[in-house]
């Protein structure tokens, strides 16, 4: 279903704002949240990159998923760094981290469709109470595995 938020029309209150709220009578939603999710993990493709570029049989530059992830990472902790002193003092020890993790991930031969930003703020509750993604435009065919780890932090 394709609503059209930006006029108000179904317009419902955010996820994150229902679990503050009342997290018990969240639960049915977030369950309707995690079969849907597992349908987008269904979207296979052998590989993997930005939604419209795969689907045309493309393929994203940069190497093997594993190497785009680790040099975004790898980015996103040095311009962490540059906004404060404490994270600075600590970019060598969590780029020792981040290269040890990454040296543990095994290439892949099968990519799934993920949202990209997944959260709380990124799922409206339409006025049935059906969960509703927004913001897809960084919606990527990637390792499985990184939906998760993005989940977690």
């Amino acid at each position: 279903m394709v609503y059209s938020w930006d006029t108000g029309e179904n317009c419902g209150a955010t996820l994150e704002s229902r679990l503050q709220e009342n997290p018990q009578a969240s639960r049915a939603i977030l369950a309707r949240l995690g079969e849907s999710l597992g349908v987008m993990h269904e979207c296979a493709a052998p590989t993997f990159g930005k939604v419209a570029l795969v689907d045309r049989g493309g393929r994203s530059r940069g190497g093997s998923c594993e190497e785009v992830v680790l040099r975004g990472a790898v980015d996103d902790l040095a311009e962490a760094a540059s906004r404060g002193r404490w994270m600075a003092g600590a970019m060598d020890e969590l780029d020792d981290v981040l290269h040890n993790l990454a040296a543990e991930v095994r290439p892949r031969s099968r990519y799934g469709l993920i949202h990209g930003e997944l959260g709380p703020d990124h799922v409206l509750v339409d006025r049935q109470g059906e969960p509703v993604l927004i913001d897809i435009e960084r919606s990527l065919i990637v390792e499985f595995e990184l939906s998760l780890a993005v989940a977690s932090l």
